[in-house]
């Protein structure tokens, strides 16, 4: 299951992926998103955890 999940979200199923650091950025920067909505809880409607997300790739992107 873990390797259908990784295929799915990254194109690549082998663990050897996350050796670059680009794929390790990009795994880590999931998980803190998914947790991130994760604390906020179900009453939130769907449009503020978009908005949140959109503003926190924002940010990401300008830090890059």
């Amino acid at each position: 299951m873990l390797k259908q999940k990784a295929k799915a979200s990254f194109g690549d199923d082998s663990i050897a992926q996350f050796a670059e650091p680009d794929r390790m950025s990009q795994l880590v920067r999931r998980y803190l998103l998914r947790d991130q909505v994760a604390q906020m809880g179900p009453g939130l409607g769907a449009t503020s955890i978009a908005l949140t997300l959109v503003s926190q790739t924002a940010l990401a992107m300008r830090a890059r």
